[in-house]
Parts: C-alpha cells; structure tokens; sequence
C-alpha cells in the first residue's frame, strides 16, 4: 500500500519576489518520517503567473 501525504506552503510575499523558505524544512523532516518528495501541485497563482501557494507530494510504501 503507498500512504500519500499533500502538504500545502504559502509564500511569503517580497517586493520583487516570493520566498517558500518553509520548504526546505517540510521536504527535510517529511524525510526523517521516511516520505519521498514526489513533486509540486501550484495551487493558487497570481495575477502575473507568480505561485502564491502549492503543495509539497510526498510518498512512503507500507
């Protein structure tokens, strides 16, 4: 059976650009819990295609 978990990150909004700093610790402790990072699904994007919010897929065989 493989568990599926969707984690949702929102962006915090610079002048010029967005930042997703709280990825690189979901990805890092989503590991430690034995989840493989799958991939990204945009979820919400902005008026000039910037991504404003996505979720993170990760996988774990049981």
């Amino acid at each position: 059976m493989i568990d599926v978990q969707l984690i949702r990150v929102k962006s915090k909004n610079g002048l010029l650009s967005n930042s997703f700093e709280d990825s690189e610790e979901v990805i890092f402790d989503m590991a430690k819990k034995g989840y493989t990072f799958k991939g990204y699904l945009p979820i919400v994007i902005g008026s000039y295609g910037n991504i404003l919010e996505y979720d993170l897929v990760f996988e774990k065989q049981n």
